[in-house]
């Protein structure tokens, strides 16, 4: 009897020995899975902040149509970028051209012929001269991965305020979509809409001699 109750009692043991190293080993396989699939979220993450970076780096000459939104009025117009200036043209409600270098701007109201000229540098046009024009803009990010999508998230100081920039852009192929600017006051985004890449671009086109003179 008592060697029966001895001999049950070492197979206990030796289970119970199995069952804790068969529970060290899947305790360590599953850190090494965790281990293994966080440097490749890393790696995968730091193509794809890459990728942004070539493609926005890549672009010499863009054109696009947009839908500017704040949730509660809408506002058409288009993009135009060349050679470290940028144009935006609002066609819808207001007729109004922004041409925009990176130490001064023009503002013209077609509808009121009004010209102004301005520093952009503490505006919300700084903004956009910094996303296509800035390559410093891109040496301090967030990326973060949603279903076909890839979001760049920067905090930028203008004027002592806090901007929030997120560009979206479409996986694959890589295509920039929409741009959201958000401060304490406001959210405004930018859908854009059949981006044309080197579009040939005159760069009188982006001329801030004042319209009323030529």
């Amino acid at each position: 009897m008592d060697t029966f109750l001895n001999q049950a009692i070492l197979a206990k043991e030796l289970c119970l020995k199995k069952i804790n190293k068969m529970k060290i080993k899947k305790i360590f396989l599953i850190f090494f899975l965790v281990q293994a699939l966080s440097l490749n979220v890393k790696a995968n993450t730091n193509e794809k902040k890459q990728a942004v970076v070539d493609y926005v780096g890549n672009i010499k000459e863009f054109s696009s149509k947009f839908i500017q939104t704040d949730g509660e009025t809408i506002e058409e117009g288009n993009f135009y970028l060349k050679k470290n200036r940028l144009k935006i043209v609002y066609t819808f409600p207001s007729k109004i051209d922004l041409i925009i270098a990176k130490n001064k701007a023009m503002y013209f109201n077609k509808d009121l012929n009004e010209v102004e000229y301005f520093n952009p540098k503490k505006t919300m046009a700084d903004v956009f001269f910094k996303v296509f024009n800035d390559p410093s803009f891109f040496t301090d990010f967030l990326i973060k991965s949603e279903t076909n999508y890839i979001i760049l998230e920067k905090v930028i100081g203008l004027d002592e305020r806090q901007i929030n920039v997120q560009l979206v852009f479409e996986d694959s192929p890589l295509v920039i979509r929409k741009i959201n600017i958000n401060d304490e006051n406001s959210k405004i985004t930018y859908s854009i809409i059949d981006p044309n890449f080197n579009p040939n671009l005159d760069i009188k086109f982006f001329s801030m001699v004042n319209p009323n003179f030529n």
